[in-house]
């Protein structure tokens, strides 16, 4: 986009640097850049940003044709339907791009909902095994307090039965 912008005139008159596809070259001193170039390669789509900041200064007019000429905007309209990245057109890449990011998002809350119903089914099993039933537990302590006092009242009986036998018959207080 820079090379194709820097080789033609913009509205304000100015000539970019570049070399247009006639083979003149502009007689301009800075180049009409849309995008800095990062020097980097590896990331330097992260690191590019627009530059220019005035729609006056887009060159749609060919090097040496004045302003009113829109032959250079027509080249740089070609570059839509040129296969530049990966070897599809921009706006096919950003087709398969989409299309790509909208499965990947489906199958990821696809994923997500069947975790969550697994893990609502997990504690449900959880609290079906740990959970305790308060009136189930009040029935089983009266029976467990019951059985303590009958055991209570048998070791006072066998205490009376040793303490009488011991005595051999005879009636004595037993402590």
């Amino acid at each position: 986009m820079n090379a194709l912008n820097n080789a033609g005139t913009d509205l304000n008159g100015e000539e970019g640097t570049g070399t247009n596809s006639s083979g003149v070259t502009g007689t301009g001193t800075t180049p009409l850049y849309i995008f800095n170039q990062p020097t980097q390669v590896s990331g330097s789509a992260l690191a590019m940003s627009v530059v220019m900041t005035d729609p006056n200064e887009i060159a749609a007019a060919a090097l040496g044709s004045g302003t009113g000429d829109n032959s250079n905007v027509l080249s740089v309209a070609t570059f839509a339907t040129q296969a530049t990245v990966n070897g599809l057109t921009p706006s096919n890449y950003y087709s398969q791009f989409v299309s790509q990011l909208g499965s990947t998002i489906s199958r990821v809350q696809t994923e997500s909902t069947s975790q969550s119903a697994s893990v609502t089914q997990l504690q449900s099993q959880i609290d079906s095994l740990s959970g305790v039933n308060l009136n189930d537990e009040a029935s089983s302590m009266q029976r467990y307090e019951r059985a303590y006092q009958a055991a209570s009242e048998v070791f006072t009986i066998l205490n009376q039965v040793m303490a009488s036998a011991l005595n051999l018959g005879v009636q004595t207080a037993v402590a």
